[in-house]
């Protein structure tokens, strides 16, 4: 049995490659999209031709978050913008910072592949990923779910996936912070938006993928034990979240790694439910805002991977 996700990044849009990494994802889903024209007919009450429309894929994964293997370059077809430091050049260890990239970007595009068991493998080309967003519960592993938007797909033959032997990141690896201070919440989701536009010339061929607003939100729900988090909300104090994960060592003194930062965000909305014999929970959403200087929001990875 061979089911599998793997990916490759493109030298150029139009320039499908096989792929060089694959992820041990939880599912993924090509979301194959033909918008076949059926004209209305004079002579008959049902359709009586189709024309062919536009093409194009709306491919899914859900997954643990691995520290290396596949996840770097997931953000980066997010992120579209990656900086590399070396951390500890004899033990190979490294850090990559995703920042949001700028207007008018010319996206670096990715070819995304699916193995179906023994039937075949779908190869999405042209991939740019359009949605992330983090999980994170007490009772599960944290996970990423990514949405994308690529070419419409073709039949190939089947890869050979192979895996990392780092573990994934794991809840006692998990630790949420709030204007600085730790805060034990039972539930975090961070939601990255990219509105990415298919853009379709006059033949309704796909000839490329823009960039357009870019949208951070999220919610989290912990114990109503202060009233912290309501004095933020009723009186419109902004604050800042970071979530770190930090798994095994990757080489000297460094650890794999996994830190997301909103420097800036407002809460957009509180409750809280009283019900008796309860346990009392308040539930936040917020949104996060570009500060001042820097980027609304930023994720570094740190691994063994020296390139992506």
């Amino acid at each position: 049995m061979v089911r599998y996700f793997g990916l490759a990044k493109q030298t150029s849009f139009g320039s499908p490659a096989a792929p060089t990494k694959f992820i041990d994802v939880l599912s993924a889903s090509a979301g194959p999209t033909d918008e076949r024209i059926f004209p209305p007919s004079l002579g008959a009450r049902e359709p009586t031709s189709w024309l062919p429309g536009q093409k194009y894929s709306e491919p899914e994964i859900e997954t643990h978050i691995w520290p290396e293997g596949g996840v770097e370059n997931v953000l980066h077809a997010f992120f579209q913008n990656v900086t590399r430091t070396t951390l500890d050049a004899t033990n190979n260890v490294y850090q990559h910072e995703f920042r949001p990239a700028p207007f008018g970007t010319t996206p670096v595009y990715y070819t995304w592949e699916i193995g179906f068991d023994e039937v075949t493998a779908l190869r999405i080309p042209n991939v740019v990923v359009n949605t992330l967003t983090f999980t994170f519960t007490s009772d599960e592993p944290p996970t990423l779910s990514a949405s994308a938007i690529g070419g419409f797909p073709i039949t190939t033959s089947l890869a050979t996936p192979s895996y990392p032997s780092v573990r994934p990141f794991a809840n006692p690896d998990t630790e949420a912070r709030i204007a600085g201070s730790v805060v034990e919440l039972q539930e975090l989701t961070i939601e990255l938006n990219n509105n990415l536009e298919r853009f379709h010339d006059l033949t309704a061929a796909l000839k490329g993928i823009d960039l357009t607003g870019l949208e951070v939100t999220g919610s989290f729900s912990a114990r109503f034990r202060t009233s912290a988090h309501l004095n933020r909300f009723l009186n419109g104090n902004e604050t800042s979240l970071q979530v770190t994960l930090t798994g095994p060592i990757a080489g000297g003194s460094h650890n794999y790694k996994l830190v997301i930062e909103l420097p800036r965000i407002i809460y957009r909305a509180w409750e809280s439910d009283v019900t008796g014999g309860e346990l009392l929970v308040e539930n936040v959403e917020f949104q996060a805002i570009r500060p001042s200087s820097g980027d609304v929001v930023k994720v570094t990875l740190v691994n063994k991977v020296s390139a992506i």
